[in-house]
């Protein structure tokens, strides 16, 4: 539609025709020397120009890109998206195909440097003429978030293995870990080049996973031991990554702890050698847990009420003496037990250690039921 303009028409405008000119396809222009720039939104629709009212412009010329009407004295340029231009003697056709909407280049015209941190913009980093404004601007006002790892598990012929805590020299095996991966913003790009580390284990290893990670990856490798044969400690199953677009890494982990046991014994053998204390942790033991210290609350059963035998208190020699034992949260009763000569014995899983040894001073001591507050 043309723009009708009072002073050509020579008498008012119309209702009609004041709407039309309202509906024109250019939204905004600007002089650029001898260029008129008509800026268009998108739209689908058609507009002609009769240019033989501007002085001197002597016809219309069609620019090689397709977009510009220009001769050696004047020129009008269109810009838009999918604009085209037409000519017919002074009659100029602008045709707007559609699309994204005007206002000119999305692009930058000419190169951009940053002198300062904004956003994901550090200073000194350069944009390229041509690149992007959208991309600018995500960079400038999103701080790049890297990607991530997660949900590491650990299996053996495709079943999860157990991660509860496990006796000393409680061994097992695995043959593949599992993991999940999520994408970096802005840029939605995965994280890559992924390799998994064990370390505190009797024997340990490496594997390298998949360069190329996606949202569930599998490393996977022949079968190997996990183990604390001798000694306490925690097994650590590490998955690294790295970000395709920075230096930054990225990982996920897995424990699996192996503990020696406090034991709550009733027996009636005084506990004079290892073979003695051997005996008591093969048969007597009333109550046991895993722990990394001394503190913890076993439960007597009728065992420990039995008039033929004593009470036993048994850790690992290395956490010290007994501070307190107190019965039912109330009565304190450290002085019921005398700590006998330290023994070597093995746990339920062979692997040997040095205990402290507690016997109760009487027979029978405590009814079922009772707690014992050790620390």
């Amino acid at each position: 539609m043309a723009i009708i303009l009072r002073q050509n028409k020579g008498s008012e405008l119309t209702f009609a025709e004041v709407d039309g000119n309202f509906q024109s396809l250019f939204y905004s222009g600007s002089l650029d020397g001898t260029l008129l720039n008509f800026y268009y939104p998108s739209s689908s629709l058609s507009q002609s120009f009769d240019l033989s009212v501007i002085p001197g412009f002597g016809g219309v010329t069609i620019q090689d890109d397709g977009t510009t009407v220009i001769n050696a004295a004047t020129g009008i340029n269109f810009t838009g998206s999918g604009v085209t231009v037409s000519a017919n003697g002074d009659i100029a056709t602008i045709t707007i195909d559609g699309g994204g909407g005007g206002g000119g280049s999305s692009d930058l015209t000419q190169e951009l440097t940053s002198n300062q941190n904004v956003g994901g913009i550090t200073s000194g980093e350069v944009f390229n003429a041509g690149s992007s404004i959208e991309a600018l601007l995500r960079t400038m006002l999103i701080t790049y978030i890297e990607p991530t790892v997660s949900n590491l598990n650990i299996q053996i012929g495709g079943t999860q293995i157990s991660y509860s805590v496990r006796d000393v020299n409680s061994s097992l095996t695995c043959d593949s870990v599992t993991f999940s991966a999520g994408v970096d913003s802005p840029n939605g790009d995965f994280p890559e080049n992924s390799t998994l580390a064990v370390t505190n284990n009797d024997v340990n290893f490496t594997e390298v996973g998949p360069v190329n990670v996606q949202a569930s990856n599998t490393i996977s490798f022949s079968t190997k031991t996990i183990n604390r044969a001798t000694t306490n400690g925690v097994v650590v199953f590490k998955v690294n990554t790295e970000s395709r677009n920075t230096a930054d890494t990225q990982s996920t982990t897995r424990s699996i702890s192996f503990q020696w046991r406090n034991y709550l014994a009733a027996s009636s053998t005084v506990i004079a050698s290892g073979v003695n204390l051997q005996s008591v942790l093969d048969n007597d033991v009333v109550a046991s847990q895993l722990d990394t210290n001394i503190a913890w609350n076993p439960t007597c059963t009728s065992a420990n009420n039995d008039g033929t035998k004593f009470t036993y208190i048994i850790y690992r020699a290395s956490y010290g003496p007994l501070n307190s034992v107190i019965q039912d949260g109330a009565t304190p009763v450290l002085g019921a037990f005398t700590e006998l000569t330290q023994q070597s014995a093995t746990n339920n899983q062979g692997a040997t250690l040095t205990w402290r040894i507690y016997k109760s001073n009487a027979a029978g001591a405590f009814a079922s039921g009772t707690v014992l507050t050790i620390s």
